[in-house]
């Protein structure tokens, strides 16, 4: 099934809401070159308790970043005048982003991506790379699954979690953790979508209503949780995506896990869980069903996506924290200029990328660029 995923020009660390912002951007302009559509601009509210720390830091990096005039500030009575279709608690209130904000296609935006690399001369291989190795004339090797074989002068990886599943980076081992993460998509009618078609994307952080007693809260007693409005996706059915924040019970996974968890579409009974979340939530709206899915987020210990080079040959752009799909393009420019000219010209200091290991390299120690 198609994954959706949510862009906002605020968030929770300023990084990360500087990299959306630089995206989101350049949405239109990609979609109209490319001809390649993947973003819906449906707006974005950040919910939840008055007061609460996370409505005081979106609003902090909004107000820092200078987005004041794009999002505005809602009461508990605005929020129920506005989205009458969501059982919030008296407590809440919330951040509405009426521009750049809503949700991509994240397989339709690297279909853009590529249409345009292809349109300006580069050759897009659709094949998967098995190892990358040193050769004496100073070339890196790269040698795919189907037996095919390229020489580069440079090389840069963007794998996510699966970095260390094939021979790729000399022997060296960044410092990431694989979170899992499951989703759940309640089926509605064709009716249903229509009437919710105003439905922005949701990020909730706080008390909460009486909303379904089995969902887990942290240790504080706050519930978390991420909301997109209803989708039509490719088995022609409307479906509403909820996926949980700040579990208290999500755990890492060892590397060679990852791939189980995809197939067995993540945490059964956190589906089941996050689906009476979404029925708790939504008023008057008739669920037909759900169906459940699982991912892995690439999980730094600085948060920030490690945008490095491991030697003067080869870089890495990876480490999305779950937040990545929307600041793609705005990696992909930072890591291209990168490896391209070798040195870093960006406006954030490039420690804030610097690749972390678990343990020395055995074959070459960190290049300085």
């Amino acid at each position: 099934m198609t994954r959706l995923e949510s862009p906002r020009i605020t968030g929770s660390y300023p990084v990360w809401a500087s990299l959306a912002q630089r995206s989101i951007r350049n949405y239109r302009e990609l979609e109209q070159q490319s001809g390649v559509t993947f973003f819906e601009e449906v707006g974005g509210l950040n919910a939840g308790t008055k007061n609460h720390n996370f409505l005081q830091n979106m609003d902090k990096i909004m107000r820092d970043q200078n987005q004041s005039a794009n999002v505005s500030r809602m009461t508990n009575d605005e929020l129920r005048y506005k989205f009458p279709y969501f059982n919030f608690h008296p407590d809440d209130e919330g951040l509405h982003e009426v521009r750049d904000s809503g949700y991509i296609n994240p397989r339709k935006l690297v279909q853009a991506e590529q249409t345009l690399a292809s349109n300006n001369g580069c050759d897009v291989m659709r094949d998967i790379v098995n190892s990358v190795t040193r050769t004496g004339t100073g070339l890196l090797k790269v040698v795919t699954d189907t037996g095919s074989v390229y020489m580069a002068k440079k090389v840069l990886l963007t794998t996510g979690v699966s970095i260390l599943s094939r021979d790729l980076l000399f022997g060296a081992i960044p410092d990431f953790g694989c979170t899992p993460e499951t989703v759940a998509l309640g089926q509605v009618s064709d009716s249903d979508a229509a009437k919710l078609k105003t439905m922005p994307v949701v990020v909730y952080k706080g008390t909460g209503n009486d909303w379904a007693p089995c969902y887990p809260r942290d240790k504080d007693g706050n519930v978390g949780f991420y909301f997109l409005p209803p989708v039509k996706y490719p088995d022609g059915k409307y479906y509403i995506k909820i996926g949980h924040t700040g579990y208290p019970g999500k755990q890492t996974l060892e590397p060679e896990a990852v791939a189980d968890w995809y197939r067995n579409h993540g945490d059964a009974e956190l589906g089941d869980k996050l689906y009476r979340l979404m029925q708790s939530l939504c008023k008057n709206v008739n669920f037909l069903g759900y169906c459940r899915a699982g991912c892995v987020t690439m999980q730094t210990p600085t948060h920030h996506p490690y945008i490095d080079m491991v030697t003067s040959s080869l870089g890495v752009a990876i480490g999305g924290n779950g937040w990545a799909a929307k600041s793609c393009d705005e990696i992909g420019r930072i890591a291209a200029d990168m490896i391209i000219t070798s040195s870093w010209n960006y406006d954030i200091p490039r420690d804030t990328f610097r690749i972390r290991y678990k343990k020395k390299k055995r074959e070459a120690s960190h290049s300085k660029l």
